[in-house]
């Protein structure tokens, strides 16, 4: 009767210590979610404030001014605005994509088309330019930097 009870309580003690592994990893990937989320969030808000400034002649005459554009090769300071803010738009979006790979939101499959799309994106020397330059987050630093010099090596 003693090791009967022995061999059910370590059962039980096994049972909460696994019970508790499966809560915590939960939790875990509840708050990977909940960071991606977030993330995800600021980007939207970033982007529509984007694109209500594009949307504004106001706005890109006044960033026009404050960049110190001016009329050259065909473009208005007004389109070069546009130009601008589109760069910065897209940056967002790679920068939140490549943040929820990094907290492994996203399937492999997935990421590997979207790490060619924007290694094709990378190839235009003005958007290499601006993500190079403007680039804050680490592992995003490391992913621009690896893709640049895998283009380089082309």
């Amino acid at each position: 009767m003693e090791k009967i009870r022995f061999y059910v309580e370590t059962i039980g003690i096994i049972a909460v210590v696994l019970s508790l592994i499966f809560v915590g990893f939960q939790l875990r990937l509840e708050q990977k979610m909940a960071l991606g989320a977030q993330y995800q969030g600021r980007a939207e808000i970033t982007s529509s404030n984007i694109q209500a400034f594009i949307q504004s002649e106001a706005a890109l005459s006044r960033i026009a001014k404050d960049q110190g554009y001016v009329e050259e090769n065909g473009y208005t300071p007004e389109e070069q605005a546009i130009r601008f803010l589109s760069l910065w738009m897209a940056f967002i979006a790679w920068d939140n994509v490549e943040y929820q790979y990094q907290l492994g939101l996203l399937e492999e499959d997935w990421w590997a088309g979207t790490r060619k799309a924007f290694k094709e994106e990378m190839r235009q020397p003005d958007r290499r330019k601006y993500f190079e330059e403007n680039v804050e987050r680490e592992s995003f630093r490391k992913f621009i930097e690896e893709v640049g010099q895998e283009i380089d090596r082309e």
